[in-house]
């Protein structure tokens, strides 16, 4: 019998806890190291509102409706209605004027039968967007150590009270899991689910820019708890001293357990501390949220409700509002889990159940988790700008769940001068002159082995002797014209050699660009030379890749190597669609439209890798709409580049 695989699941939040344990429900021998206590952070602090369909027309939808259900099976196996809260619940949206009389409730201005009793402050537009069988709740805290306190005592899971520092690997796959008391613990897989602090680890550092949104909340205690009916309450709330333009959109969760309220809002972003437990609630928000309980009930106002705790968690939210999940590339057995927003205690269970089954089988057949893959996000992270959507709370509205108004695209191509005054604008700009980092997906590519992303376009036959030189002399001669060519004042550096392959960085001396340059002498009996030139970021190249690669390979001797064959190459994948308009693009589409339209625009007529596969780009639509509109934002941008760093920039 083989030994149970052994698994260090990192984080005991909400998704760390329900992947070790459908981890450990498969057999795996399971260790949770968790920095302070299991649910300390967002798991412990956080609403626990379910929904079945409010995530519908997006990528997230088959996560959203696969724990949804979950929730409901976890629920009936763990007695969740008593030890966790967990009941069907009627969601409704309302609006609330708050007047300079109305800081504590004393009569409803709207008489609505949806409306529960207890709802008897300024109340209009009251409308239904959940039902029982589409909208629930638990308590986040509750459910997560119940769901732990199961996994440790009937699957034998561990729990390690200790600050995970580092993940080493060996021959690219993790090996040993480090903390920051000198404890090491083994491992055949490791599952990163820190939340927004996954990014501080070194092993995953800046590739997946996770952030942290706080959010505030307080918890009540009423004096009278019998009064509150199973509702959730999405407000769109007016405060006295706005101008009625900008409302805040509080959220109101009465619970079962213990009779008391939770109530949320005044979310905002804001630096990660290092500790859980050290992060405070900002009182001004904290006061903004009581005066909201006061005028939504008089049940909730001043002396007739204790305030239990004042608080604030960092949800983890990426730059497109997806979760990351799947195994991160190049580091075999790593898997990370993170990135949920406010639909981490939602999508907690399915994204274990997934995980684990690829853990364990190797793919997972619960849901599709191939939308939120590492390796898709890494894909496209070079391109990213660092741009936040403009609204992150949860609606029943899906207009209000885009990332960013689309109207702000068509300001950027039509006033692209005054669009580079502004944050996204300058944050577009600087994408243009940023070195980057090394692209994960070069090298020799396993299936119809070759260079990534390069196809022939045609093909140079190199002339000279009929009798073909060996393979070390062609490579000889190659590294000779190499560290002897340079163009645009491009230093030219070998990083990487072996036997059949070459990779050379050639970096810009003044505003540090680098381009990746490779070449692979294939085995066999052809001569032949592939080669691949791309940068690895900016928006254009002023040709300098084809001018590198021609001064390299057309105008020296090697190409006059005899019987050598040169594979001639797109020289930039720039050449048919443009940095900085993909970074625009991915602004303002969501993940789920940008990733296929942008990987095959970027890459049309390219060999391109699809969740690992290689596949090729036909029928490519090339005049998508933002992608040919950026182009007049990506012209004004290299036009000012060039006038301000003059005739060397490229």
């Amino acid at each position: 019998m083989e030994p149970a695989k052994r698994v260090v699941v990192c984080g005991g939040g909400v998704i760390g806890v329900c992947t070790a344990y459908y981890l450990s429900k498969k057999g795996a021998a399971v260790t949770i190291v968790e920095k302070t206590s299991i649910a300390c952070a967002a798991s412990g602090k956080a609403g626990g509102f379910l929904a079945l369909d409010w995530c519908d027309g997006g990528s997230v939808s088959p996560l959203a409706r696969a724990s949804f259900n979950l929730h409901r099976i976890l629920a009936d196996e763990l007695n969740g209605e008593v030890l966790y809260g967990y009941r069907p619940v009627t969601t409704l949206s309302l609006r609330i004027t708050e007047t300079t009389s109305s800081s504590t409730s004393t009569s409803r201005t709207e008489s609505n039968r949806t409306l529960p009793p207890w709802v008897n402050g300024p109340a209009k537009g009251s409308k239904t967007i959940g039902t029982p069988e589409t909208t629930a709740q638990v308590h986040p805290q509750l459910f997560t150590k119940t769901l732990a306190s199961k996994a440790v005592e009937d699957y034998g899971v561990q729990v390690v009270i200790g600050k995970v520092v580092a993940v080493e690997t060996a021959e690219s796959a993790t090996k040993t899991v480090v903390l920051e008391n000198g404890g090491q613990i083994e491992a055949d897989a490791v599952v990163l689910a820190l939340g927004p602090w996954t990014s501080k680890l070194p092993l995953v550092d800046s590739s997946f820019p996770v952030y942290g949104l706080k959010a505030n909340s307080i918890v009540l205690q009423p004096r009278d708890p019998d009064v509150f009916t199973p509702h959730a309450l999405f407000l769109s709330y007016f405060p006295a001293e706005g101008n009625g333009d900008n409302p805040l959109d509080p959220e109101v969760y009465p619970r079962p357990t213990a009779g008391e309220v939770y109530i949320c809002g005044m979310s905002a972003e804001a630096e990660v501390p290092d500790d859980p437990e050290s992060v405070l609630p900002v009182p001004e928000s904290i006061a903004v949220l009581r005066r909201v309980a006061g005028v939504v009930s008089s049940h909730l106002g001043g002396g007739f409700a204790e305030v239990k705790a004042e608080q604030a968690c960092f949800l983890p939210c990426s730059d497109d509002d997806l979760p990351i999940i799947g195994e991160l590339p190049g580091v075999k057995g790593c898997y990370v889990a993170t990135g949920h927003s406010c639909w981490g205690i939602l999508n907690g269970p399915a994204t274990g159940a997934a995980v684990s089954e690829l853990v364990m089988d190797g793919s997972s057949e619960i849901v599709d988790i191939g939308p939120f893959s590492p390796a898709s996000y890494l894909k496209l992270a070079t391109i990213r700008v660092k741009a936040r959507p403009l609204i992150r709370h949860r609606r029943h509205d899906s207009n209000t769940r885009t990332s960013l108004d689309r109207a702000e695209l068509k300001k950027a191509v039509v006033y692209p001068a005054a669009y580079l005054s502004t944050a996204a604008g300058r944050a577009c700009l600087l994408a243009c002159f940023m070195s980057g980092t090394k692209p994960n997906y070069l090298g020799v590519q396993k299936n119809r082995p070759g260079l990534a992303l390069c196809p022939a376009t045609n093909n140079l036959e190199g002339r000279g002797s009929k009798n073909p030189v060996s393979r070390e002399e062609a490579i000889k001669e190659l590294l000779t014209v190499i560290e002897s060519t340079k163009t645009g004042n491009s230093t030219p550096k070998v990083a990487e050699k072996r036997d059949d392959y070459i990779r050379v960085e050639y970096e810009c001396p003044i505003l540090g660009f680098v381009d990746d340059v490779e070449f692979w002498f294939p085995a066999g009996s052809k001569s032949v030379v592939e080669y691949r030139s791309a940068s690895r970021i900016g928006n254009f190249d002023f040709d300098m890749n084809r001018k590198r690669i021609k001064r390299v390979l057309l105008g020296s001797e090697f190409a006059r190597l005899g019987g050598y064959s040169i594979e001639f190459f797109p020289s930039s994948l720039f050449g048919y669609c443009k940095r900085a308009e993909l970074a625009l693009a991915v602004l303002y589409l969501n993940k789920a439209e940008a990733r296929d339209k942008i990987c095959r625009a970027i890459q049309y007529g390219s060999k391109f890798l699809s969740n690992g596969e290689p596949g090729t780009a036909q029928n490519v639509d090339k005049t998508t709409s933002l992608v040919v509109q950026g182009r007049s934002l990506t012209i004004f941008m290299l036009l000012l580049a060039q006038m301000l760093l003059g005739p060397h920039f490229h």
